[in-house]
């Protein structure tokens, strides 16, 4: 047994506003939106009966901004019909790609080939119609891939659907889950991985190929060889659609070839970093009790003003 199966923690990095200063340099001034990646968001759903059920549009709108906020040059969320109105409110500069009782396969597969990058899964609902999109997603992937909230919810109910992911495309694929969700992804009791987070995101990353961002109090990130831990954001951002903001940021950050990083890695590191310190910001604002995740989306511009 290695030292590093026995004290993993002791072999973990972080990053600081400087790694956030090397990735998010000046801008060329001779540029245009296509230099700055063009994000999918596969977010957001709406019942599928006539019955009572979850309406998931924030979870679309939430991430999509965080993605524009972070910097993205164009922004294409794919969601309900229903869901229209209120994401084109509050992000009016998303392009809206929009399906009903059944969606255009061809255009999701179409989509998701020239998208920079994918993010899918928040506010998804698990539904058939759900299902299928996500089998679509991981099957036409060509770029990196966020999964997230019901894309990994799906997954660990369909653990077949990961054989759509080839060994490549798993290696630019980043998973956020929170302790629950990996649970039901790897099969350990959420206490066992709060013992050891690092060893519990080591492992799923060692066994199934992808970046995993374990988010806990100090996130985890590890693509089963080395590991990250980030240390910024605060106890205010355990509020409801923090973590669609993260996966905004990410999906921004990973489409965007202008912005420098180590590795895919690193990037995914410094945008963990981005989003906690965002929080922090929000944090001084209004303080942990009254921090709202629309909150943390806002405070992305005075954190990358540093």
């Amino acid at each position: 047994m290695s030292i590093r199966e026995i004290f993993p923690e002791l072999l973990c990095r972080s990053v600081d506003l400087n790694d956030l200063r090397f990735c998010f340099k000046a801008r060329e001034q001779r540029t245009n939106k296509g230099d700055y990646g063009n994000v999918l968001c596969i977010c957001g759903s709406y019942p599928e009966t006539e019955s009572l059920g979850l309406a998931m549009c924030g979870a679309a709108a939430l991430s999509a901004k965080a993605a524009l906020r972070t910097g993205a040059g164009l922004v294409r969320v794919f969601t309900h019909k229903e869901n229209f109105s209120p994401v084109a409110a509050v992000v009016p500069e998303a392009v809206m790609l929009l399906y009903g009782d059944k969606f255009d396969a061809e255009l999701l597969k179409s989509e998701v080939t020239r998208a920079d990058a994918v993010l899918v899964g928040c506010g998804l609902g698990k539904s058939d119609t759900s299902g299928k999109i996500l089998e679509i997603t991981l099957k036409n992937a060509n770029c990196p891939l966020i999964i997230d909230a019901d894309g990994l919810n799906l997954l660990a109910e369909n653990m077949h659907l990961w054989e759509n992911l080839s060994a490549e495309q798993r290696r630019r694929t980043v998973i956020t889950p929170h302790m629950k969700e990996l649970s039901r992804l790897c099969g350990k009791t959420v206490a066992e991985l709060l013992d050891s987070p690092v060893n519990g995101a080591m492992e799923f990353s060692q066994k199934y190929g992808v970046i995993t961002l374990l988010k806990d109090h100090e996130t985890v990130i590890t693509d089963g060889k080395t590991v990250y831990i980030n240390k910024s954001g605060n106890a205010g951002m355990a509020t409801a659609g923090s973590g669609d903001v993260l996966a905004g940021i990410l999906a921004s950050m990973l489409g965007n070839k202008a912005l420098e990083a180590r590795s895919l890695l690193h990037k995914v590191a410094i945008g963990a970093y981005l989003h906690g310190l965002a929080g922090d910001f929000a944090a001084e604002l209004y303080g942990e009790h009254c921090l709202i995740a629309s909150d943390i989306t806002e405070s992305i511009c005075d954190t990358l003003a540093i």
